[in-house]
């Protein structure tokens, strides 16, 4: 029993010996943090140009334009030329990922209208609403919601293909920025429907009015400009108080809007832009 216990030692000392001394490591890198998310980025987009030729009867024409691939639409509108023979604006809502425009071509010189729109990396609801029936000789309306939570970064309407003036396309005054309304005067002779829609985002966005400008008379042609006080531009609108829209598109970090005077008055033309904070 003895000389077991003895060589059962023996062993236990030899392994100890054979066996490497410890070597005190230095601490590695720490484990990875999850990556931050990519901050949303903003791309301007002007669709292919669409010839208007002149013409003394009324002939309807579309512009699209079409966000890069993965992106989505956050707003959008009309740009034309020359811009002191506007094509009567009909139509600008999102579509898919890109934007539509529709005009009324009816015009003494020959014109170009493009589709314009901003475009995102980040996922945005599209919501529409309606449609409501503008009865003929009248004017007429309808906004569009954003769900609980949600800002609303764009918007616009569809409307029948006819003979209307635009009258506004923007977001509301509301505190929480989550509504798009489009208004329409329809003085044909049939009742039309329009269906407005908000683009909507979970960032928090806020809108801003430009300080309107007056129409000259005689078909005189007026802007009105708007830029981001701070953020960045995610789409706009206008309002025009005695006469129609005929241009609503981007410029710059800020929302262009333009009008034509068919009155005999001083009407105004105010821009809406939309800004992520």
């Amino acid at each position: 029993m003895k000389r077991t216990r003895a060589l059962t030692v023996l062993i236990a000392l030899i392994l100890s010996l054979a066996a490497p001394p410890a070597v005190a490591r230095e601490p590695g890198p720490p484990p990875a943090s999850p990556s931050a998310a990519p901050a949303e980025a903003l791309t301007q987009v002007i669709g292919d140009p669409v010839a208007v030729p002149k013409s003394n009867v009324h002939v309807f024409y579309e512009a699209t334009v079409t966000c890069p691939a993965g992106q989505t639409p956050t707003g959008g509108g009309p740009k034309v030329s020359p811009y002191d023979n506007p094509l009567q604006l009909i139509s600008s809502y999102p579509r898919g990922n890109g934007w539509v425009v529709t005009v009324d071509g009816e015009s003494d010189v020959d014109a170009t209208l493009w589709a314009t729109v901003i475009c995102s990396t980040e996922p945005h609801t599209q919501i529409s609403n309606g449609p409501v029936t503008v009865a003929p000789r009248n004017e007429g309306g309808l906004s569009a919601t954003c769900p609980a939570g949600q800002y609303a970064t764009g918007g616009g309407g569809l409307v029948d293909l006819g003979v209307i003036d635009v009258e506004g396309s923007f977001a509301d005054g509301n505190e929480a920025n989550n509504t798009w309304n489009y208004n329409i005067n329809n003085p044909s002779g049939r009742p039309l429907e329009l269906r407005p829609f908000v683009i909507c985002s979970t960032s928090p966005h806020h809108h801003y009015w430009g300080d309107g400008t007056k129409l000259p008379f005689s078909h005189g042609t007026a802007h009105d400009l708007k830029y981001c006080p701070t953020g960045m531009v995610t789409g706009g609108g206008a309002i025009a108080v005695g006469t129609a829209i005929y241009e609503s598109s981007f410029w710059g970090n800020g929302w262009l809007a333009q009008s034509v005077n068919y009155s005999g008055d001083h009407p105004e033309v105010r821009a809406n832009v939309v800004c992520k904070d």
